[in-house]
């Protein structure tokens, strides 16, 4: 009886521990970046590629900026990892925003968040992801 006790203890612990796993922010491996045309200014261009980093230290994200235009509309892939409390799994989803002064402001999500992405340096990208009167913040680097 003890032995069987100890099977079942062991196995739903095992089992917790697999659940606990995370995933990375799911971007497609075969995710295309459009290179910006002549027309476009390079303030907005800078912001063309894949860009990975993490929400708070914790939250891992990636953000595929796909296409940008003249006027600075800019289309592509956002993606986050688990959560790491189990709040909500890995996901991905197009998004649409705009470039200005150095900023995408991505149009707000439908859950009322608003994220931006200040462009550091040619390499490096700072994300803000605003919600209901807080925000996390963090920093994407170009892949």
């Amino acid at each position: 009886m003890k032995k069987n006790v100890l099977i079942l203890l062991c196995g739903i612990l095992l089992a917790g521990c697999q659940t606990m796993a995370t995933r990375p922010a799911p971007l497609p491996e075969d995710t295309k970046i459009t290179k910006p045309s002549n027309n476009v200014p390079s303030e907005y261009s800078a912001f063309s590629g894949i860009w990975a980093g993490d929400w708070g230290g914790g939250l891992d994200g990636k953000i595929a900026v796909q296409v940008i235009t003249e006027n600075g509309d800019a289309s592509g892939i956002y993606a986050v990892g688990d959560e790491p409390s189990g709040m909500f799994r890995a996901q991905k989803f197009p998004f649409k925003g705009t470039i200005a002064n150095g900023v995408l402001s991505l149009s707000p999500f439908s859950n009322g968040a608003n994220v931006k992405y200040k462009l550091l340096d040619k390499s490096a990208l700072e994300g803000t992801y605003y919600l209901k009167g807080g925000n996390s913040i963090g920093i994407f680097k170009k892949q």
